[in-house]
């Protein structure tokens, strides 16, 4: 986690209110990650997104991050997705 800001929500306000065009946002989003106000950053905005999923653990966010990341879909909630038809 980021010291200062650690949501892209909170980012996406800084980059808008700085006005800047060389400024924009990198993501780097992971299972449980919100993204459904996503749709409000223009796509120019977006330099670059990491997508990620994952198996919820009890563990420091780093070291999690580092070692326990899946391909989109091989996460935590796989089987549910399948049972509903939306994977």
């Amino acid at each position: 986690m980021a010291r200062h800001i650690s949501t892209w929500k909170h980012a996406w306000k800084v980059i808008e209110a700085a006005d800047h065009p060389a400024l924009g946002l990198i993501l780097d989003m992971a299972l449980g990650d919100d993204l459904l106000d996503l749709p409000i950053v223009p796509a120019d905005k977006i330099f670059f997104a990491q997508l990620a999923d994952a198996t919820k653990l009890s563990m420091d966010v780093v070291f999690w991050s580092r070692h326990f990341r899946n391909f989109p879909g091989q996460g935590q909630d796989r089987d549910n997705r399948r049972r509903s038809g939306r994977g």
